[in-house]
């Protein structure tokens, strides 16, 4: 056999190969994808059985990472700079805003 006929015997085995092979692992995922699915739910519902609330806690610290700021800046509502409109909305947020005319917005 010559060099060539090597070569076209290797892709043709080489192509037969791929297709058996994704032939396989696309009958294995199908049946395995339901299976691992069930197994999951069946999990996360016996390990979150009942619902519980973290209780509050005291203390702790505020911590927020911005690119402009310093650490002279105050909490300050008169002062106007990124910083600061960002924490004023994060830690002092409103639930519902107000326009002019009273109505929710």
């Amino acid at each position: 056999m010559e060099q060539t006929d090597m070569y076209r015997l290797f892709l043709v085995a080489r192509r037969e190969y791929l297709a058996y092979v994704t032939a396989w692992g696309f009958w294995i995922g199908l049946l395995i994808t339901p299976l691992a699915l069930g197994l999951g739910t069946t999990a996360a519902a016996t390990m979150y059985g009942q619902a519980s609330a973290a209780e509050p806690k005291q203390g702790g610290h505020f911590r927020v990472g911005l690119k402009h700021g310093s650490t002279s800046d105050s909490l300050n509502p008169e002062l106007n700079n990124g910083t600061h409109t960002l924490l004023d909305f994060s830690w002092r947020g409103y639930l519902v805003e107000m326009d002019v005319n009273g109505r929710p917005v």
